[in-house]
C-alpha cells in the first residue's frame, strides 16, 4: 500500500517535503515508543519509514528500514508481509540499478508467497513479471 500517493504531485515540492518529514519524524517516534518485544508492530514501523525514505529520495535509508522490517516480519513468522517487503526492496535495488540484489530479493520474496498454496497467486504472478524483467535487466547490464 502506498498512502503516500495521496500527496499530490502537483503540491508545492517544499510543502510535500515538509509532510515526508514530519511523517518520518511521527514513525520514528513511534518505533521509539513501541515496546521492543512488539516485534510486529516494529516490523510494520520500519516498513512505513521505508516508504518516507523513498518519497525523500533516501534510498539507502530505505533500504536498511526495508531489511529490518523484513528481518522482523521472519521472527514473528508473517512471509507475507516479509514477501511484500522484499518485493518493494526489489523494485527499490533495480530502480537504482543493482539487478543482481534485486533479483535475489525478488525470488525470495516469490517463495514466500508461495508459500501460501495459490491463496496469493496475484502476488506470485506480480513477482513473476518482476523477476523475468529483472532478468532481462540484469542480461543487458
Amino acid at each position: 500500500m502506498r498512502q503516500f500517493d495521496a500527496l499530490p504531485a502537483t503540491a508545492d515540492p517544499q510543502e510535500r517535503t515538509r509532510l515526508l518529514t514530519d511523517a518520518a519524524q511521527a514513525y520514528q517516534t513511534a518505533l521509539d515508543l513501541t515496546p521492543a518485544d512488539d516485534l510486529a508492530g516494529r516490523a510494520v514501523t520500519h516498513n512505513q519509514l521505508a516508504l518516507v525514505y523513498e518519497r525523500v529520495d533516501q534510498p539507502d535509508a530505505a533500504m536498511e528500514r526495508y531489511k529490518q522490517s523484513i528481518a522482523l516480519k521472519e521472527r514473528t513468522g508473517n512471509r507475507y508481509g516479509a514477501g511484500t517487503s522484499r518485493s518493494s526492496l526489489a523494485r527499490l535495488l533495480a530502480r537504482a540499478g543493482r539487478f543482481s540484489d534485486a533479483l535475489a530479493y525478488a525470488r525470495a520474496a516469490r517463495t514466500d508467497y508461495a508459500s501460501y498454496d495459490g491463496r496469493t497467486a496475484a502476488d506470485v504472478a506480480k513477482t513473476d513479471a518482476l523477476i523475468a524483467q529483472l532478468e532481462k535487466d540484469l542480461a543487458a547490464s
